[in-house]
């Protein structure tokens, strides 16, 4: 085991070296010792520093130990509230183009729930019919943003359920999205959570 740390060593003086001839920061090899204290490159390292030249003199090598992953500070945008959430992979990333009669092929599953992810998406579709209830044709993100489930800025999980025919379908205006009346139509939905 120390016969390969040594080579590893050594490739990571040369590196060391090479980095110090094209003028990279001297702290490359104070990592490398700290890294490798016992290493027999400590020669090789200090050849290196003593190559480059320096305006506050020799540097000195910090032998304190490096911090342990779990003492490394998380930012706080890591888990800012304006960061959209995971990708949930269990559930289908759909378009706002796709349609329950079009890509999703759901029209024959009346009475069945399905939960879809939309993107987020700075474009609107402007295909939507209806009112709490929604033609096959509708754009099922839309619908999403029409009923307040998501926003169109941040995306987020729908649930719908399929409906066969209705009579009619009614127009309005909700969440900043207008949606256009309709007569009757083959399939439907409406927009669970």
């Amino acid at each position: 085991m120390k016969k390969d740390l040594a080579g590893w060593a050594a490739i990571i003086a040369a590196i060391a070296a090479v980095m110090t001839a094209i003028g990279a920061p001297v702290l490359f090899p104070d990592l490398v010792k700290r890294i490798f204290p016992e290493s027999p490159t400590e020669s090789a390292l200090q050849t290196s520093q003593d190559n480059t030249p320096s305006a506050s003199g020799p540097s000195s090598v910090d032998t304190s130990p490096l911090p342990h992953a779990d003492s490394v500070p998380t930012s706080p945008s890591s888990t800012s509230p304006s960061m959209p959430a995971p990708v949930d992979t269990d559930i289908p990333l759909i378009r706002w183009s796709d349609t329950i009669n079009g890509k999703l092929g759901l029209r024959g599953s009346i009475g069945q729930q399905f939960t879809f992810q939309c993107p987020p998406s700075r474009d609107p579709i402007n295909r939507l019919y209806g009112t709490d209830i929604y033609t096959g044709h509708s754009s099922v993100c839309e619908a999403a943003v029409h009923a307040g489930v998501i926003t169109q800025a941040e995306g987020g999980n729908v649930t719908i359920e399929v409906h066969g025919e209705q009579q009619a379908f009614t127009a309005s205006q909700r969440s900043g999205v207008v949606s256009k009346g309709h007569g009757r139509y083959s399939s439907s939905f409406t927009i669970i959570r």
